[in-house]
């Protein structure tokens, strides 16, 4: 990816030091070509985001991170399993993971784990997304770019809306006796490749 990506990993339930105590719920956000300084709670002068501030003093921030390979699909498989493109072996946009690789994918061993799983946003690594299909619980990923405006969607719904309205028919529907986990992959704020305006706003904006 062009720009550092940027990770805000939020633990909503942390467990207390008894051994006994449940297992935490994770809410991972990716946000694709987001610079890491563009934040309020990061001393932007300019930018003003309230919501991801509250996110901040609530999550934990890493202050320091480096991508081991600047190509966006590498930085996704890499994310996913916690290993460098030589053991992934993700080196191109049509490569898919194997079933071997993936079970080894942190969807997969939190699932083992007895987690309960789902996938919202850019799924970014390859195009069939077969393994990843039928790891999650809950799937509303896509293939490629997708796009931010598409008329074939319901009232043309913002691509950001709608995955913010994805992630919480998932908190609605999760069950109430599994801790879970849910990725939520932006697209936002990546441009629309080829369209003439390449950042196109929530028309409620």
């Amino acid at each position: 990816m062009r720009a550092l990506l940027a990770i805000l990993s939020l633990l909503l339930w942390l467990p207390s030091a008894s051994p006994a105590a449940p297992r935490p719920n994770i809410l991972f956000l990716l946000v694709d070509d987001l610079r890491h300084d563009t934040f309020g709670f990061a001393g932007h002068k300019i930018c003003r985001t309230p919501h991801l501030d509250v996110l901040a003093r609530e999550s934990h921030v890493f202050e320091s991170a480096f991508v081991t390979t600047a190509i966006c699909m590498v930085s996704r498989a890499s994310i996913f399993t916690g290993q460098y493109e030589a053991r992934h072996q993700i080196h191109g946009f049509r490569n898919e993971f194997t079933a071997d690789a993936w079970d080894k994918a942190y969807p997969g061993l939190l699932k083992k784990a007895g987690y309960h799983t789902g996938f919202v946003g850019k799924y970014g690594v390859g195009n069939k997304m077969t393994e990843a299909r039928k790891t999650f619980d809950f799937w509303r990923g896509f293939a490629g770019q997708g796009r931010f405006l598409d008329p074939k969607r319901k009232d043309n719904q913002h691509l950001t809306a709608l995955q913010g309205d994805q992630s919480l028919e998932f908190l609605r529907t999760a069950p109430k006796d599994k801790p879970w986990c849910l990725s939520v992959s932006f697209k936002a704020v990546h441009c629309q490749d080829g369209a003439k305006r390449q950042f196109p706003p929530d028309k409620r904006d």
